[in-house]
């Protein structure tokens, strides 16, 4: 069992580093009840782990998106 402190430290890594919105289609994936976490609630461990592999398979296809996107706007530009 893991204290909610630290499911909470990582819920504001994640917003912080990569915003509101990749928290919440992790809640969304995850089928949480509350986007936020008991701070002094205990909580089975895995469901840390559940949240990195969670945040990695949506870091990756928002980061992606971006760089598809960015070589998009720069190819368009060069013919342009």
């Amino acid at each position: 069992m893991i204290y909610g402190i630290l499911l909470e430290s990582c819920r504001d890594g994640v917003c912080e580093v990569y915003g509101q919105a990749i928290w919440k289609k992790i809640v969304q994936e995850l089928n949480f009840e509350h986007e936020s976490f008991t701070t002094l609630g205990r909580y089975d461990e895995t469901l840390i782990e559940k949240v990195a592999e969670c945040k990695i398979r949506n870091i990756c296809s928002y980061v992606s998106f971006f760089f598809l996107l960015r070589f998009h706007l720069r190819f368009i530009r060069t013919f342009t």
